[in-house]
């Protein structure tokens, strides 16, 4: 009976052997297997990694290349326009024409030949605007003109309007140009306001002496 236990005992035990021997060797292919396919996924990715490095190097030389030949031929092309001989063009006679600056005009103009619209009361704001006074003298509006004559020292001085704005009946808000500051605008309180007379409608000169 003893020795019944001691065979069975000693059966249990290599049987225990066999499935920790066969357990150990799943266990130990296992690893190996993810080892292998981990060194395989790397290698992998090392390749790719290669193949985008090498495709981007190929792409900057290819670049580099295109970039040398386009200088190549600027360098060419430059050369090509030293060695030819340069053209002589005749030279063309300018003839030159008669200056119409308009200050030089109005130093000429005369107040007999121009009509008094009205005055510059006083000035408007701090950017070179000023108050004008309508004499009322004549029906021409302000809005139809670019420029007007402002009497300065004596002498009749060309203004070109920037903008204007009715204030009242007979006054406007006028900003002339180059005149952008209250410093500036100053200089033209009470200066009288004038425009040609070839201007104004026929009734009003006939009805009206600006002097």
């Amino acid at each position: 009976m003893l020795q019944k236990a001691l065979l069975t005992q000693e059966a249990a035990e290599a049987k225990f052997q066999v499935w920790l021997t066969e357990k150990t060797s799943k266990i130990t292919s296992k690893i190996n297997q993810k080892a292998q396919a981990s060194k395989t996924e790397i290698e992998k990715r090392l390749e790719a990694e290669a193949k985008v490095k090498e495709d981007r190097e190929q792409a900057l030389a290819a670049k580099r290349a295109k970039s040398l030949e386009k200088e190549a031929k600027l360098e060419a092309s430059q050369e090509e326009v030293k060695n030819e001989e340069p053209v002589q063009e005749p030279e063309q006679q300018v003839s030159e024409e008669p200056k119409t600056d308009a200050i030089v005009v109005s130093l000429k103009m005369k107040k007999e030949d121009c009509f008094q619209l009205g005055y510059i009361s006083k000035t408007h704001g701090f950017k070179g605007e000023v108050i004008f006074l309508s004499n009322g003298k004549t029906s021409i509006k302000l809005n139809k003109l670019e420029s007007v004559f402002i009497e300065i020292n004596g002498q009749l001085i060309p203004f070109f309007i920037e903008s204007l704005k009715q204030a009242t009946a007979t006054s406007e808000i006028i900003k002339f140009c180059d005149i952008d500051t209250e410093e500036k605008a100053r200089q033209l309180i009470k200066c009288n306001i004038y425009i040609l007379s070839s201007l104004i409608p026929k009734q009003n000169e006939d009805n009206f002496n600006p002097f």
